[in-house]
């Protein structure tokens, strides 16, 4: 089948300047089937950040598919895209879009706490907005999924108060679900951030708990019952609060699974599946 490509060139597509940095990149080209690799925030000098976006065969520039946004865990300090690999494979062959980001990282930009990594998960989510026409993705249905470090990333795409100016027209940005596996919700409880963050006001911007309101999307929060890193009953408590504002949000726990267990088989394909069945039953995926 031939490939469908497309080069996208686009001038002054942001409201600050040309020398400014970071900005967003504006130049692209993806391929029907494949896995393409993408720049999509550059920074002064020649650092760069990238997300690899996986289509179907039979992907075209003219389609609204579902796209799917996979923020990978590490802590804010590590980690690897190839922890969603297997969704990746999985939903791009049963005809979705899916964006596996990068993001700085304490171990690759230094410096950086998860405000940055923050800023980084609002830039891709006004760039994927920015682009959904020339990315054949449907712009209501967007479905942000992450692990961990990435749970937060994912959630603080519409739950945060932080450098929303960073991100023109991420106002606009409704995921129409939240997939999260052992996700960070609530930097409070994280030792880690409060240090590295170490600053109340910043920290309470970046914390998706903090910024629950009525009329989020539904949330899926896959938790394992033996997590010593992301334990139950915060999530218990997150749960507890979103639905107090009207929103929905259901917790499926895996008896005896320690943290990051997605990241391992069974596991990965048992919540690919589920994953799969929330978004049919939502009506936002149709298996082809």
């Amino acid at each position: 089948m031939m490939n469908h490509t497309i080069t996208v060139l686009l001038v002054a597509a942001l409201s600050f300047s040309a020398s400014a940095y970071p900005r967003l990149n504006d130049r692209f080209s993806i391929s029907a089937g494949e896995d393409s690799v993408v720049s999509f925030k550059e920074f002064r000098g020649s650092f760069h950040l990238t997300a690899n976006i996986a289509t179907p065969a039979d992907w075209t520039i003219h389609d609204e598919r579902l796209c799917l946004i996979m923020w990978h865990g590490g802590g804010w300090q590590g980690g690897s895209i190839s922890q969603y690999a297997a969704a990746a494979k999985f939903f791009s062959a049963r005809g979705a879009v899916v964006i596996r980001p990068e993001y700085r990282m304490s171990s690759t930009f230094s410096g950086t706490t998860p405000v940055e990594s923050t800023e980084d998960a609002l830039s891709l989510a006004a760039w994927v907005l920015m682009h959904a026409g020339r990315l054949g993705v449907d712009t209501n249905r967007i479905v942000v999924c992450g692990s961990s470090a990435g749970g937060q990333l994912a959630a603080a795409t519409v739950m945060s108060t932080h450098c929303a100016s960073l991100a023109p027209g991420i106002e606009k940005f409704r995921p129409a679900a939240y997939l999260l596996n052992f996700p960070a919700l609530d930097l409070s409880r994280i030792g880690y951030a409060v240090k590295v963050i170490n600053d109340a006001e910043k920290l309470h911007a970046v914390s998706p708990v903090d910024h629950i309101r009525a009329g989020l999307a539904p949330m899926v929060i896959y938790q394992g019952t033996a997590d010593s890193i992301i334990q139950m009953d915060w999530c218990r408590a997150f749960q507890e609060r979103y639905q107090a504002h009207g929103n929905k949000c259901t917790i499926i726990s895996f008896d005896g699974a320690k943290h990051s267990f997605y990241n391992f088989e069974p596991y990965t394909e048992q919540v690919n599946q589920m994953m799969a069945a929330f978004l049919m039953e939502q009506g936002l995926f149709a298996v082809k």
